[in-house]
């Protein structure tokens, strides 16, 4: 009896080891690296003045110079937004590149060249003194792997 016993238990002891090894692999489907990322904008804008709104558009380019969107904006003193236009992973690489055409309040042109990931993206500042666009910082990007149930 007592061997049957002994016998019972260390089989439930292994059953249970099995099992709790099983659930502790973690499923290749569920690995950070098969996460599709979020949808990200791909700048943000600040405007610098405070005592002055702007009128800002955006072209989005490719680096064919093929135009990807337009985009206006009406920002009020120390204002921001992002980007309407978003980089998907169907639509991404690790870095994209883009080409960006800003006109503030219809006459000050500011074109820059860009590299936007799911890692970082452009924050450019409108100058209060000559009213230029520049790229002031790349943001780092938050996780973007599987949500954690």
């Amino acid at each position: 009896m007592q061997k049957k016993a002994l016998l019972a238990g260390l089989f439930l002891m292994i059953l249970i080891l099995s099992v709790l090894f099983f659930l502790s692999i973690s499923n290749v489907e569920d690995s950070p690296d098969s996460c599709l990322p979020p949808p990200t904008s791909i700048f943000r804008l600040v405007n610098k003045d405070i005592n002055q709104s702007h009128s800002v558009s955006v072209i989005i380019n490719d680096p064919s110079n093929n135009t990807l969107a337009k985009e206006s904006y009406n920002l009020a003193p120390y204002g921001s937004t992002k980007s309407t236009f978003v980089i998907t992973s169907e639509t991404s690489t690790t870095t994209n590149p883009y080409y960006l055409i800003f006109n503030v309040d219809d006459n000050i042109s500011s074109e820059i060249a860009v590299n936007v990931s799911y890692h970082s993206i452009p924050e450019f500042h409108i100058d209060p003194v000559n009213g230029e666009v520049s790229l002031y910082i790349y943001l780092l990007n938050g996780d973007y792997g599987c949500k954690v149930e």
